[in-house]
């Protein structure tokens, strides 16, 4: 995996203010959301995210636990930004 896509796409993610995306994962599941947080691994990159839907405000519940899914960058293989109808392709070899 190339550990600046994962920088890439948190540049071009928190470079715009519609941030409803749509994630294609590699086993063709497809959801629409948005980030709400982010685990960096050891050298720096972006491990994991913190994906729930569009009308979540807050990452966490009322007993401090997590709200959404981890989804492994690894296993995204497109990203869909529809503010300006973009898309960024990931780990299409792997």
């Amino acid at each position: 995996m190339d550990s600046d896509s994962s920088l890439a796409l948190f540049t071009k993610y928190f470079s715009i203010t519609n941030r409803l995306i749509e994630i294609e994962l590699k086993n063709h599941k497809v959801l629409k959301g948005k980030f709400i947080g982010y685990f960096r691994g050891n050298n720096g990159d972006i491990a994991k995210w913190n994906f729930t839907d569009a009308n979540t405000l807050f990452g966490s519940d009322q007993f401090g636990f997590l709200i959404g899914q981890l989804i492994n960058h690894k296993d995204i293989v497109k990203v869909v930004f529809f503010e300006d109808n973009s898309t960024m392709y990931f780990n299409r070899n792997q």
